[in-house]
């Protein structure tokens, strides 16, 4: 596992070669973690900033509803702020892992073009959820009323961004399963036993 997350750090820029499989999927489940670990520490600010407000209400004497209320206004704040934070962590992990991506469409048989359907795909998911930073303010501001938010998260469930973005996955996903060609192939020799 250590030895698949070191080569693909270190093949960055590398687009030539193969990846076998396992040294692909160890190097996504590292990169998975680390958006995971990145995008909660990021989160953090804001949960801390809407409970402080939230416990600032309170002494104040502020009733529950002006408690939510004054709870969800921070997190709308906050919102516009996080979006911009996950698209970075997005385009970051995309670029950390196309290389790795191509060399698994060489080990697989398949040209490294392939690469442009899930990453475009993905840019077009970054700027989606970039595009609804408004709806997702409004959402926070219509807390109070139950209705209109369960509709307004329906509407958010299936924008053409999400869709796009789980396409990518799906796309990735596909590839990255497929067996390897045995033997050499227009890409390069089979790749080394070490990093399998």
């Amino acid at each position: 596992m250590i030895d698949a997350i070191k080569y693909n750090l270190a093949h960055l820029t590398n687009f030539s070669g193969r990846n076998a499989r396992p040294t692909f999927w160890w190097y996504v489940l590292f990169l998975v973690v680390a958006q995971f670990v990145a995008g909660f520490h990021a989160a953090i600010p804001m949960v801390v900033s809407s409970t402080t407000t939230a416990f600032d209400t309170i002494q104040s004497g502020g009733d529950p509803e002006q408690i939510q209320a004054t709870m969800f206004a921070g997190m709308a704040d906050a919102m516009e702020t996080q979006i911009y934070i996950d698209a970075v962590l997005s385009i970051v992990i995309m670029l950390l892992l196309v290389a790795s991506f191509v060399r698994r469409l060489h080990d697989a048989g398949f040209s490294g073009l392939v690469a442009i359907i899930p990453f475009g795909l993905q840019l077009i998911a970054v700027a989606g959820n970039i595009s609804m930073i408004g709806k997702m303010q409004e959402l926070f501001a219509v807390a109070n009323d139950p209705v209109q938010m369960q509709q307004m998260q329906a509407d958010l469930v299936f924008t053409p961004g999400s869709i796009a973005g789980w396409i990518a996955i799906l796309v990735v996903v596909a590839f990255g399963v497929m067996n390897s060609q045995d033997g050499p192939n227009q890409y390069g020799d089979e790749p080394a036993e070490q990093v399998r």
